[in-house]
Order: C-alpha cells, then sequence, then structure tokens
C-alpha cells in the first residue's frame, strides 16, 4: 500500500506541464476574426443582396442584423468566461436580452419568407437562402469553437456548449 505522499511524489514526477489557456478575450477576438473572414468570403463568393441598400434603410432589418452581431458576440465571450474554471456561470445568461430582442425582430420574417409565388411559380423564399447561408458560415465556425472550448468537456459542457451553439447560429 502506498502512502498518500508517495502517491503524490509519484503522480507529480510523471506530470507534464501544463498550458494555460488564453484569456477569454483573446479567444474572443480569435474567434470574431474567424467569423469576419468568414463572412467576408462568402460575402465575395455568393455577392451582397441586390436590395441591400433597400433593406438598410428599413429599421427593422437593421435592428435584426444588430441584434444577430450582439447576441452572437455576447454568447461567444460568455462561452469562452464560462468556460475558465472558478468564473461565475451567470455569464451564461448575459447574451439572453440580445436574443429575445433578436428573436423578436426576425419571428416575421421568418414565418412569412419561406416561399415566394411570383410569375414563374412558387420558388424557396429568402429564408431558405439565408439557412443556406447560416450552414455554410456556421460550420467553419463551430469547428473554431470546439478547438477553443476543447478543454470545457470535463468542467461545464451543457451550458458552455448551449451558449457557443447560440453564437454560431446568430
Amino acid at each position: 500500500m502506498k502512502y498518500t505522499s508517495d502517491l503524490i511524489d509519484s503522480l507529480v514526477a510523471d506530470a507534464a506541464p501544463v498550458r494555460r489557456l488564453r484569456r477569454p478575450v483573446v479567444r474572443l477576438a480569435g474567434w470574431l476574426v474567424l467569423a469576419t473572414v468568414l463572412l467576408t468570403l462568402v460575402a465575395l463568393v455568393h455577392g451582397l443582396r441586390p436590395d441591400l441598400a433597400l433593406k438598410l434603410r428599413q429599421p427593422a432589418f437593421v435592428a435584426s442584423v444588430a441584434a444577430a452581431i450582439v447576441t452572437g458576440i455576447l454568447s461567444a465571450a460568455a462561452a469562452f468566461i464560462a468556460s475558465v474554471p472558478g468564473r461565475s456561470r451567470r455569464w451564461l445568461w448575459v447574451p439572453l436580452p440580445a436574443l429575445a430582442f433578436w428573436m423578436g425582430t426576425i419571428a416575421y420574417g421568418c414565418l412569412t419568407n419561406w416561399v415566394q409565388i411570383g410569375d414563374e411559380g412558387i420558388s424557396p423564399g429568402e429564408t431558405v437562402r439565408c439557412f443556406t447561408t447560416l450552414l455554410i458560415v456556421s460550420t467553419p465556425l463551430s469547428v473554431g469553437l470546439l478547438v477553443m472550448l476543447r478543454y470545457v468537456a470535463r468542467l461545464w459542457p451543457v451550458p458552455v456548449a448551449m451558449c457557443a451553439a447560440l453564437a454560431v447560429a446568430r
């Protein structure tokens, strides 16, 4: 039978050095750079909306986009901060007001733009194209967050993963 001090000594002798995580604000900045580059690439490949100038004059559209951006940033920040041991889990509640506002601004558009009926007949609406773009963008962003939050798995997985998913889904 080993004594406790012998066990501790053997564990210390075989221990590898631990690399500290980068601060949450640094990881957030890295993820935001990734998101910006990715969205810029999508805009270059697919082009901007033809009606973007008209849409930017509509307060509801601008509010919806702003709420989506704020929700994404706050969700990613909350996931990075809450993933640090010893930090308050209350940070996970920070994105909820922005999420509620975002859901309130996009609800009507999502419900009414699934299909378009025009001279050519029935075609997929703006919502379907939006979800396609969201899927293209969210996959690499999810991988980036997974890499940045990979050490959270044993500490606080479900709430941090939900916040990270919200950051990607915005």
